[in-house]
């Protein structure tokens, strides 16, 4: 694959992350192999992050080549740049490790603001919470009374304490998570659910709640207050992160800040693996079997920033963050 990740942005790509130097953040992808960009996007999800296989495998499984001929528009200079590519499971774990080390945690003086991005979720938690906790303290001691925490890149992961990493936020001895949730019945689903019968196949059927969390309680000795906090959200924001954002904002803990969420990012349980769907495709599938109404501020589930920015393309192609500039550039004018 050709070793760089894309910001998609309407109908504009753009390079965020690469490791080709040939390739700068910035760059606008106008063609790869002779094929417009607006033409990959026909296929795609409109997913905010995204690298340029995961458009090709859509588009015809045409990312099976030697070589890639990629268009830019860099300056507004038009050029073209050939190149061979990396082997795409080593491209995409250099590229989301260089994400995760790239100044995760840093500080704005200038706006009274620390800054984390949480780019993931993990199987254990236990680590990433500490250090989120750390820093955040660490904040406080340096004078600063803002923090920005950065989910637009996090697509979710595994909710494993999850109460102790709200309890760092929310000041408050039990929070309110979910109003029910249903389960979809099928063979599958009743190997988890021994009270699901064979007549309510395909059905939705409310799952009673010794099944489910409806509230949980926090450990106050988490908690970290003083501080204003501001979420960075995006279309990308999902599963577990979008659940720990909307709780953040349905119990007045931070302010989120950015473009509204997927309609249906909380729309999400437990999952199921799945079958290939097709002899090439070599990652494994999943199916959701149970559907959660989380508590939001919103009736309709959506989740929406309290403060918008939208992403604009052009800002993009200068290589620089757009929306957290916007975010600090507020910050510093409520100071």
């Amino acid at each position: 694959m050709p070793a760089f990740s894309l910001l998609q942005i309407n109908d504009t790509l753009i390079v965020d992350r690469s490791l080709d130097p040939q390739f700068r953040r910035g760059d606008r992808v106008a063609t790869i192999n002779g094929v417009a960009a607006a033409d990959y996007l026909k296929y795609g999800y409109g997913d905010r992050h995204t690298i340029p296989t995961a458009l090709m495998n859509r588009c015809y499984y045409s990312q099976a080549v030697e070589r890639f001929r990629i268009g830019l528009e860099r300056d507004s200079q038009q050029l073209t740049v050939e190149t061979a590519g990396q082997p795409a499971r080593q491209a995409i774990f250099a590229l989301n490790k260089a994400e995760e080390t790239d100044a995760n945690i840093r500080t704005y003086a200038d706006a009274g603001a620390g800054y984390i991005a949480i780019p993931a979720f993990f199987p254990n938690n236990n680590r990433l919470i500490r250090i989120i906790r750390k820093a955040i303290t660490d904040f406080k001691k340096q004078g600063l009374r803002n923090v920005i925490l950065d989910l637009r890149r996090n697509p979710g992961g595994n909710g494993h304490a999850f109460d102790e990493l709200l309890s760092i936020f929310i000041d408050k001895p039990v929070v309110d998570y979910c109003t029910g949730q249903r389960v979809k019945v099928s063979k599958e689903a009743m190997q988890y659910y021994d009270f699901l019968t064979e007549e309510q196949s395909g059905q939705m059927v409310e799952l009673p709640e010794t099944e489910y969390v409806r509230s949980f309680e926090t450990n106050p000795k988490m908690y970290v207050g003083g501080m204003n906090c501001y979420v960075l959200v995006s279309r990308d924001t999902g599963s577990i992160a979008a659940s720990f954002v909307n709780m953040l904002q349905y119990h007045g803990a931070a302010q989120l800040v950015g473009e509204p969420l997927l309609h249906n990012a909380l729309k999400y349980g437990e999952v199921l693996e799945g079958r290939t769907l097709h002899p090439s495709q070599l990652a494994e599938s999943c199916v959701s079997m149970v559907e959660i109404d989380e508590c939001t501020r919103r009736d309709d589930g959506y989740i929406v920033p309290d403060i918008a920015i939208p992403y604009v393309a052009a800002e993009y192609l200068t290589g620089r963050d757009a929306v957290l500039e916007k975010l600090l550039k507020t910050i510093k004018g409520a100071c």
